[in-house]
């Protein structure tokens, strides 16, 4: 990952690998200032992500942080900034998990408002005509045993690596027009030194989520798969 820089601009602590442009950083803050959309999907996550073009990057998904569970009733979208904001966090994940080669977003551009507390964006490459792995079952079968050897190869990785996800369920793996899989929202990643704990871990949510929300059982195949050698 190259070198970050990090910058104010009306109120916005911005940060990024490359250089923006007076013109890109007012488009940031028009993203910014919109309000987070509601999820769509089953297990698609708190909110959707804003798709918008930005001069010289394209087109761009903005995530706008939001709590969940009760506490979304007294605190919506407020976070520490301590010791580093949500989304340098997970722009720094999704850094080191594409150098070990696997699918996720690239991330572009990470902002918060406050010193110690309040909101947070990132801002990543687009994934293009992405559709969740919630509805992989409108896919011909060879197809999705295509994409289900990419994804348990990619989990594998991160076992391998002892990155803990936390919350890896099949609506946080978006598969792309080519039938990539690239596996999203790493802000709650950190290392587990365990790699047999990491593996019973990975199993319980991904299996989870598939009874609670009544998906394809055969998905219970690709955490199988990425476990096994474990």
């Amino acid at each position: 990952m190259n070198t970050l820089t990090y910058q104010m601009y009306h109120g916005y602590h911005i940060g990024t690998d490359q250089t923006l442009s007076a013109r890109q950083l007012h488009q940031l803050r028009i993203c910014f200032e919109k309000p987070a959309l509601p999820a769509g999907e089953v297990l698609a996550g708190r909110q959707g992500a804003t798709i918008a073009h930005l001069e010289n990057m394209g087109s761009v998904a903005v995530k706008h942080y939001v709590r969940g569970g009760l506490i979304r009733h007294v605190n919506h979208c407020a976070y520490v900034n301590w010791p580093c904001t949500r989304g340098e966090k997970e722009f720094r994940w999704l850094a080191t998990v594409r150098q070990l080669g696997l699918a996720a977003p690239r991330p572009l551009v990470f902002a918060s408002t406050g010193r110690f507390v309040g909101q947070c964006w990132l801002v990543t490459a687009a994934i293009p005509r992405p559709y969740p792995l919630t509805q992989i079952s409108q896919q011909q079968d060879d197809r999705r045993q295509a994409i289900y050897g990419l994804l348990a190869k990619q989990i594998e990785t991160l076992i391998r690596q002892r990155i803990w996800h936390r919350d890896l369920h099949p609506g946080n793996v978006l598969v792309d027009e080519n039938g990539t899989p690239h596996i999203i929202d790493f802000d709650k990643a950190r290392y587990l030194n365990n790699r047999r704990l990491l593996a019973v871990r990975y199993r319980k949510r991904w299996t989870r989520a598939i009874a609670k929300y009544g998906l394809l059982t055969e998905l219970e195949d690709v955490m199988k798969r990425a476990t096994t050698a474990t």
